[in-house]
């Protein structure tokens, strides 16, 4: 949950950086898809349990990742 947070965070920061300092424009299903590749990568590489808010859940399906129980 909280790498989903922390990406959306990045990938708007840096839009905004790119936009602003280098004068190219993100679109916007590109900076969808980092996110979702951040997120995955993230859980793939974490070795904590999830808990069992269907919230949690929900939000870790959408991002298409496998959880460990």
């Amino acid at each position: 949950m909280q790498a989903a947070l922390i990406n959306v965070f990045n990938v708007i920061w840096q839009a905004r950086n790119a936009a602003r300092f280098n004068n190219r424009w993100i679109p916007w299903k590109s900076a969808i898809a980092n996110i979702i590749s951040s997120v995955y990568t993230s859980a793939r590489n974490s070795f904590l349990a999830a808990s069992s808010s269907m919230v949690e859940f929900s939000i870790f399906k959408a991002f298409n990742c496998k959880l460990t129980p």
